[in-house]
């Protein structure tokens, strides 16, 4: 998927909760794989494994397809948000708790 091929993009901030994160991420393959929406994950200078978890997933073809994630340092939730409202592609914006899944149909 190209830049503009993203129709929405969903922006979740996230600090030290990489197996929560885990979860909402793979609700995101398991229910919206090959839509077009970019999932943009703002980690917010994370001391625990999210960074090296968020760049295995950026490596996958799902990853390359459809995350993008950047790095803030310890900016908290609000500003994490805003930075990645700014930085998102899709003309569509909604906000994500890394703590909420996907649970289907």
């Amino acid at each position: 998927m190209s830049d503009r091929d993203a129709r929405l993009s969903v922006v979740i901030p996230t600090f030290n909760n990489v197996a929560v994160l885990a979860k909402c991420l793979d609700s995101w393959q398991t229910y919206a794989a090959g839509e077009p929406i970019e999932i943009l994950v703002v980690e917010d200078g994370c001391r625990d494994d999210t960074p090296q978890y968020l760049t295995d997933v950026a490596a996958t073809a799902w990853g390359r397809r459809q995350l993008r994630w950047i790095h803030e340092t310890n900016v908290h939730e609000l500003r994490a948000t805003k930075r990645g409202l700014r930085e998102a592609r899709a003309p569509i914006v909604k906000t994500w708790h890394d703590d909420m899944v996907g649970r289907g149909p």
